[in-house]
């Protein structure tokens, strides 16, 4: 009974971490990007076959079939899987491990990566003890009666579902998965809007405190007569470009603004620079409100830190913005999530927000972060305009 319990609830949870992968797919096909072992070519049918063969394992023991080779099965997945997790770890660095989908998703620093270690050694030591106990019930001479029972027992066991039957409820399983998938995408996007809202307003709060120990400056780190800035911030080495300020500013500022470093997981750095963080500082703070006006634009020479007493609409301009990073994060209606200088942020439909600067920052060098006009990001009349 012991060894049926330990064996129930790994494969319990084998079964649950693939179908809530399945439910989040695509956050799960983006996670294997940090998988350096795993070929390009092989990422997208590995965000496939694995939490499929974890719902194949684990429904096929929950429903009956009771065989050794599926619990092996289960210790070669988990073991596979934590030795690639311990060379990324120990060569590299700690993928990410999107192991139960967005649900339950740990953070890739340290801690989090124990937890993923001792979380699977756990599982993989049930699944050995369970086995070991099937191997070691041998050796005594059982009464006749409790041998007869037994068997009978074992009998009853291995009639419960065939193959074709454990086959038939994954189909079903993944049939209500796919009906389900819709709502549940919908009730996750209304969650990560949530959840970005809060962390924009925590970032426009630590903006707004860095004005009042700078002598009201809006943070300006890139050299605007420099090819680029070095910024350096806990390992990372970033060469960035005048307007590249608006997407590293985690580096050099998270232990200003938060008292952290940028992997912390409020900045949501999928990978870490170089890859953007999805919320962006606008560039209207980088430049003189007359650079962003076609009457008053002169180049360059009008890039420079803005003060805060210049700003004419604080609950009107945007002071970060949130930016898509990767498709599932696209809004498919056009919104935008916009923090403002007042410290407020909101969700904007098409015709609350405003458009940007029709060239964004230009085509001068230092400028390709900022070439398309992004709605609260390159704001006409910079930090003297309106974003709503």
């Amino acid at each position: 009974m012991f060894r049926t319990l330990l064996i129930a609830l790994v494969m319990t949870t084998l079964a649950a971490a693939g179908v809530l992968k399945l439910l989040d797919a695509a956050a799960f096909r983006d996670s294997l990007r940090s998988w350096d072992l795993i070929p390009l070519s092989l990422r997208t049918p590995a965000a496939v076959v694995i939490p499929v063969v974890e719902v194949a394992i684990g429904a096929a023991w929950l429903v009956g079939w009771r065989s050794r080779r599926l619990v092996v099965g289960a210790l070669v997945l988990l073991a596979a899987f934590t030795a690639a997790y311990l060379v990324h770890w120990v060569a590299l660095k700690a993928p990410a491990c999107d192991c139960f989908g967005q649900w339950f998703a740990f953070e890739n620093d340290r801690r989090g990566s124990m937890m993923v270690v001792g979380r699977n050694g756990v599982l993989m030591t049930m699944l050995a003890v369970g086995l070991r106990r099937a191997r070691g019930r041998g050796g005594a001479v059982e009464p006749p009666a409790r041998r007869d029972a037994r068997a009978v027992s074992v009998t009853a066991c291995r009639g419960g579902f065939t193959i074709l039957e454990v086959l038939i409820v994954v189909a079903i399983v993944a049939i209500l998965v796919a009906q389900l998938s819709p709502a549940l995408s919908s009730m996750r996007l209304s969650s990560r809007r949530s959840q970005g809202l809060a962390l924009q307003r925590q970032h426009a709060a630590g903006f707004i405190a860095y004005t009042g120990d700078y002598k009201d400056f809006w943070p300006a780190f890139t050299v605007p007569t420099a090819t680029y800035t070095v910024l350096r911030g806990d390992g990372a080495l970033v060469y960035a470009e005048y307007f590249d300020a608006m997407w590293t500013w985690p580096v050099p500022l998270a232990p200003i603004l938060h008292d952290t470093t940028w992997r912390d997981r409020m900045f949501a750095y999928q990978q870490g620079p170089p890859y953007p963080t999805p919320y962006w500082y606008s560039g209207s703070f980088l430049a003189s409100p007359e650079f962003w006006n076609a009457l008053t634009r002169t180049g360059p020479e009008q890039w420079r830190a803005t003060r805060g007493a210049e700003v004419s609409f604080p609950a009107q301009k945007a002071l970060l913005a949130r930016v898509p990073t990767t498709i599932r994060d696209e809004p498919a209606d056009g919104r935008a999530w916009f923090a403002f200088v007042d410290g407020s942020a909101a969700e904007l439909v098409p015709g609350e927000h405003r458009p940007g600067y029709p060239s964004g920052a230009g085509n001068y060098p230092g400028a390709m972060a900022l070439e398309s006009p992004l709605p609260g990001l390159a704001t006409i009349d910079g930090v003297r305009g309106r974003d709503r």
